[in-house]
C-alpha cells in the first residue's frame, strides 16, 4: 500500500482524500471525482478501495493495505474534519486488530 519511510506521502494522500470527502476541490481531483471514488453504489459498505461505515455524523471511510510484512490504515471522518493514520512493521492479523483498536480509541477520545 505505502512505501516504507513515506510518511509525508501518506499524510498528503490522507489530507487530499479528506478534503475531497468534505466536498472541496483539490489540485488533483474535483469534488465529483472524489464523490465517485468514495461512493458505495451497492450499499455493501465498500467504495473504490474504501470501507464505508455509517456513523452518527455521516460516515467514516477506511483504506488499508499490507505487503504481509507491514500494515497501514487511514481513516477519514469528513463530518469531523479528521483523519487518522497508523502503520506497523508487522503484517500479522494481531497487528491489524491493534491498528483498528488504536484508531477507534483515538476517534472515540476525540469525540
Amino acid at each position: 500500500m505505502w512505501a516504507c519511510g513515506a510518511q509525508e506521502a501518506k499524510s498528503a494522500s490522507a489530507q487530499l482524500h479528506l478534503r475531497g470527502a468534505c466536498g472541496e476541490k483539490t489540485a488533483l481531483l474535483r469534488p465529483e471525482s472524489f464523490a465517485t471514488l468514495h461512493a458505495d453504489p451497492y450499499s455493501q459498505g465498500y467504495a473504490t478501495g474504501w470501507v464505508v461505515r455509517p456513523t452518527e455524523n455521516g460516515r467514516t471511510l477506511q483504506h488499508a493495505g499490507s505487503n504481509t510484512f507491514w500494515f497501514a490504515m487511514m481513516q477519514l471522518e469528513p463530518a469531523r474534519d479528521r483523519v487518522y493514520l497508523c502503520a506497523t512493521n508487522w503484517g500479522h492479523a494481531d497487528a491489524v486488530q491493534a491498528v483498528l483498536t488504536l484508531i477507534q480509541s483515538l476517534s472515540t477520545q476525540a469525540s
